[in-house]
């Protein structure tokens, strides 16, 4: 009679009838030497030297990143503005110098339309450290005179 092979997925290829060694995982080699546990402060700087990879150096990543000259904004461009300097608007927002990514968009808003002559600014932070400022400004619509002094007034009574 033919031996027929059994295959197994993870085990050794044997054939039906065949006499298998001893069993076990060493099965014919002497077991390995136990090793002797770490000392204590062996243990204790490994621990330690982990502690500082994993919480301490994404920390100083991020750090750098915040100060980097990389990305800093070096141009602010504005579009828009009639009346008003472009240095002027760019100055109130204060972003040049400032980090892409710890950037006070609210505060700078704030800072342009404080500029009475502005109505509105939107703010776009651009590839290659830029950032634009799109001012739309407020249109005359009326002079009013109090006390022989002259008010502009835009449409929606803005002195």
């Amino acid at each position: 009679m033919a031996e027929i092979p059994i295959i197994a997925i993870g085990s050794p290829i044997r054939t039906a009838g065949a006499r298998s060694g001893p069993r076990g995982v060493h099965a014919g080699r002497k077991p390995l030497p136990r090793s002797r546990p770490l000392p204590a402060a062996i243990r204790h700087a490994i621990r330690l030297t982990a502690l500082v990879l994993l919480v301490v150096t994404p920390v100083a990543l991020a750090w750098m990143l915040l100060i980097s000259p990389a990305l800093m904004i070096t141009e602010v461009q504005v579009i828009g503005n009639e009346t008003v300097p472009a240095e002027q608007i760019s100055q109130a927002a204060g972003l040049t110098g400032r980090s892409i990514l710890a950037l006070p968009v609210d505060q700078a808003r704030s800072a342009v339309l404080a500029i009475p002559a502005v109505r509105t600014v939107t703010i776009q932070v651009e590839p290659l450290n830029r950032v634009t400022l799109t001012v739309t400004e407020r249109q005359p619509w009326a002079i009013w005179e109090n006390r022989g002094t002259r008010y502009v007034l835009d449409e929606e009574g803005v002195i």
